[in-house]
């Protein structure tokens, strides 16, 4: 595996000297004209064309399943320019195979591109799509955003309901006029329904208009369906419809600092001709065409100048703002750990009994109990009604007893739409119940106390968090790049035993707060790093899961990817310090020791990934496991 930072400074000067020549030098990667077939990890072999010159760069067709091939055909002499192109055809699609149990789901696919990734030796790329392409890179870029370097959306929606309701539709309709179906016109009825009327009326006399006010490009473009190479297996198309494609993902558009380029066509009713008035990209060149919905075909130099500007913006420094470490104290996960505690919800702190214990009357204490089971969780697992009861409470901004209302409102809500059984509703009911009836008095009497109890320890916290530089040591330790704005450690006062650091979102975790000062400190590292890796590590999680559930052992093994994850935290976390950490003595139940051995001898081999480091790791200790 390259050196990930090698690999950027290659980009970095392979694209200077197209710059300042108008040529492209040697490609980032050996790769001029390769065809291979990647074989993923269910036994799927992808069709993969590697060709071109420049940084590497995977191309994500649209369709769903019209393949690459006509992409490359139609805009190769443009693209290989520039790029080192990886034409994937992807599963179902074309030359890749379909998998026998129809698995399109999306993690499914995602888990696809980063095994080709993998597989071709490349420590990051930049991602390209057209079309339906968009959805795929925004669902990518959720799951490994240290893996992409720039996206190219051609094209693009990133809200596939969006533009199917707002212009698909309509300019669908406003093509049949009088002839369309009176139940295509009937917006009280599921878009999905009205869509299925709709398609049939549509051929090859007036399908075009959708997508281009030129005849000429659909043609062009259809002529390639039929060719030896673009025949689909006809199952491609199914992400089409299915739900989990279906996410809006343009509010976290402004949450991408990737250089980003979104060429669109001004008369593209496929996508929708002011969809990228909803984007909100922090560093990106928004660029219109006077076109349809095959910009590159229909206007193949704007499309080249785009992708130069492109190129010029990858070259720009992208300041990130200095990410701050908070240590705070805040009001609601004080009251939650207050109650669990309490109510002896698997949190417990003798001393605080004695001091709080009779602020909750015995009635409320009995119902928290009565529910232990649903709100009561531990190591990765919890009762269903711990999340909106702790995590949720916890996470969340309220300021009074009225806010509290309507959070518990929200849950109450939510438990009617997911059609909750009545014994779960009554718990509920009675948990919202408590929640509110006792806020008000714990804010006025209970928490000013609280919070004077643990401010002399935020304050020692804080100043030594501003002697330390998690951030950037773990970022130099394991190439990737924290993106997610300012980290949060809120101290709770009760439940002096119980479980601790307690990921509440992606940036925000919680902590008693009079731990050993060394553990503590360890910990909060230990667990910057968790949440930088986790968007490359927490779907391999799943699929090791998986793969240990179908070894021949009596044993239950499932536990190891949790195990292995952990431990390689602890790993990183010895490296940065130079010695063994607090963390490293802590996780006895997760064979540390064996684990980091198994890291040590993996990174003297050349592997640097962090998230193949953990895949090859579990299976070598696994190996090592299933031998004795």
């Amino acid at each position: 595996m390259k050196n990930k930072k090698m690999g950027k400074m290659r980009h970095v000067l392979l694209l200077l000297a197209f710059l300042i020549s108008g040529t492209i030098p040697q490609p980032v990667y050996a790769y001029q004209d390769t065809v291979c077939h990647v074989m993923t990890s269910d036994s799927i072999k992808l069709y993969v064309h590697v060709k071109g010159e420049g940084p590497m760069c995977l191309y994500l067709h649209g369709g769903p399943g019209s393949g690459s091939t006509w992409m490359e055909a139609v805009s190769g002499h443009i693209l290989e320019k520039r790029f080192t192109m990886v034409y994937l055809d992807q599963r179902g699609v074309c030359k890749s195979e379909t998998p026998k149990n129809d698995d399109f789901s999306f993690a499914r696919q995602i888990q696809d591109w980063e095994e080709v990734r993998q597989a071709l030796g490349i420590d990051h790329w930049l991602l390209m799509g057209h079309s339906w392409g968009g959805i795929l890179m925004m669902g990518y870029w959720k799951a490994h955003p240290n893996v992409i370097d720039g996206m190219m959306f051609i094209n693009c929606t990133l809200s596939r309901d969006t533009s199917f309701e707002e212009s698909w539709l309509p300019r669908a309709l406003s093509i049949l006029g009088d002839t369309a179906s009176p139940v295509a016109k009937d917006e009280s009825r599921p878009l999905k329904e009205r869509m299925m009327v709709v398609f049939p009326q549509l051929n090859d006399d007036n399908r075009w208009m959708l997508f281009t006010p030129n005849k000429w490009a659909n043609d062009s473009i259809g002529s390639w369906r039929f060719h030896k190479d673009c025949i689909s297996h006809g199952k491609g198309e199914t992400p089409l419809f299915m739900d989990e494609y279906g996410e809006d993902f343009r509010p976290l558009t402004s949450a991408i600092k990737v250089p980003v380029l979104y060429l669109y066509g001004r008369q593209d009713y496929a996508v929708g001709p002011e969809h990228y008035k909803t984007l909100h990209f922090p560093n990106a060149i928004i660029q219109g065409a006077d076109c349809g919905h095959i910009v590159f075909l229909e206007e193949p130099a704007v499309f080249a100048e785009a992708l130069d500007k492109f190129c010029q913006l990858l070259l720009t420094p992208i300041s990130q703002p200095e990410v701050k470490l908070l240590i705070e104290i805040r009001p609601e996960v004080n009251y939650v750990t207050h109650l669990y505690t309490l109510a002896e919800l698997g949190f417990s702190d003798s001393t605080y009994a004695a001091k709080y214990g009779n602020t909750l009357p015995k009635a409320a204490i009995d119902t928290l109990q009565k529910y232990k089971k649903y709100l009561t969780f531990g190591q990765g697992e919890g009762g269903m009604l711990a999340w909106p009861f702790f995590f949720g409470v916890s996470s969340e901004y309220i300021p009074n007893v009225d806010s509290m209302q309507v959070m518990m409102n929200v849950v109450m809500n939510e438990g009617k739409k997911a059609n909750a059984p009545a014994d779960v509703m009554a718990a509920v009911r009675a948990i919202t119940n408590v929640y509110v009836a006792h806020y008000d008095a714990y804010l006025k009497n209970i928490y000013p106390q609280v919070k004077a109890d643990m401010e002399e320890r935020r304050q020692m916290l804080s100043q030594r968090m501003q002697k330390l530089s998690f951030v950037k040591d773990w970022e130099r330790v394991t190439g990737y790049t924290w993106r997610r704005g300012d980290y949060h450690w809120l101290l709770y006062r009760a439940g002096q035993k119980g479980p601790s650091y307690n990921n509440l979102n992606d940036s925000t975790n919680t902590v008693w707060y009079n731990q050993d000062i060394d553990y503590q400190l360890a910990m909060f590292s230990h667990e910057f790093g968790i949440f930088l890796m986790q968007d490359s590590i927490d779907p391999i999680v799943e699929e090791l899961k998986e793969y240990t559930r179908k070894l021949d052992s009596e044993r239950d093994l499932t536990y190891v990817p949790w195990s292995a994850f952990e431990s390689l935290a602890c790993w990183y976390n010895c490296k940065i310090a130079g010695r063994k950490t607090a963390d490293y003595h802590a996780f006895g139940e997760a064979d540390v020791q064996t684990f980091c051995q198994i890291f040590d001898s993996l990174s003297k081999d050349g592997i640097s990934d962090p998230a193949e480091l953990y895949r090859k790791g579990v299976k070598e200790y696994l190996k090592q496991l299933l031998w004795q």
